[in-house]
């Protein structure tokens, strides 16, 4: 790694899954402006106080909508979560 790798400030993006009336498709054209613009990666963030996308099944449609960015999660904590509710994703192979 030389010293311009090194000074070279990474910016990503959050998806807007949390707005109300975001739609699948919209998210999709939102992960491919990423993946085509100069962000470096893609976020999915998950609210445990009131309903939103569920986290792992959000990441793995992100992950499927996009090829060079970098995906970022949140951790994924117990016990908000059911063990059902998390093991079944976290299983699940994503599909493109």
């Amino acid at each position: 790694m030389n010293i311009r790798e090194l000074n070279i400030v990474k910016i990503g993006m959050t998806l807007p899954s949390f707005v109300v009336g975001v739609d699948g498709p919209t998210i999709r054209e939102w992960c491919a402006r990423i993946d085509d613009g100069r962000f470096s990666c893609v976020a999915v963030g998950e609210r445990i106080a009131y309903p939103s996308p569920e986290l792992l099944s959000s990441l793995a449609f992100a992950a499927a909508a996009t090829q060079r960015v970098r995906l970022v999660s949140p951790i994924v904590g117990r016990p908000p979560h059911a063990a059902l509710r998390t093991a079944e994703p976290a299983a699940t192979p994503a599909r493109p």
